[in-house]
């Protein structure tokens, strides 16, 4: 079962809106649900994938890289009448059911050196870590076939800082709450 966070007065509530955050790995997902939810800025679940697996498989991530795991998370996102939803990847069956089901996807863009630049660096930094190098390329190119597709609502340059991206999101998401 997914935990939703606990929701307090004064927050922006969005109005029936959900939104689908596509970034490749080390595009600063993590982190920027992490800025997100600290803001306390929105009266809505901010969930993240790879979080929501360890979740589901008590503290650690499975053998199977949560693919079964991810079936159950995406049924309960997408029947969720609000959330901010940050994953790097979803089946495309899975990713056109959720653009009908009203998700705005919102992409963040970062070019591929610097995402890899940024993999050397995490791992420099905590060797216990995977090296991501083939799913970042793989994803990247995912993520173009994607955007090639013309499902994605907006755009977001993820190589600047991440306090920036993060404004730019937070920005976006007050928007379209209130279109």
């Amino acid at each position: 079962m997914l935990t939703l966070p606990r929701v307090g007065f004064g927050l922006v509530s969005l109005q029936s809106m959900k939104f689908l955050i596509l970034g490749a790995p080390c595009s600063g997902k993590t982190t920027l649900v992490n800025l997100i939810r600290e803001s306390q800025q929105f009266a809505v679940p901010v969930l993240e994938m790879d979080e929501e697996i360890r979740k589901l498989n008590d503290g650690e991530w499975p053998e199977d890289n949560g693919h079964q795991s991810s079936s159950k998370i995406y049924d309960t996102v997408a029947g969720m009448e609000k959330v901010i939803f940050f994953t790097s990847y979803l089946p495309d069956e899975r990713l056109h059911s959720m653009t009908k089901d009203d998700f705005k996807i919102i992409q963040l863009q970062c070019p591929l050196d610097i995402l890899l630049k940024r993999n050397a660096e995490r791992m420099k930094n905590d060797p216990t870590l995977d090296n991501e190098s083939l799913g970042i390329m793989d994803n990247v190119t995912w993520q173009r076939k994607v955007l090639d597709q013309g499902i994605v609502s907006i755009m977001v340059d993820a190589n600047v800082s991440l306090k920036n991206t993060e404004k730019e999101i937070v920005t976006i998401l007050k928007r379209e709450s209130e279109s």
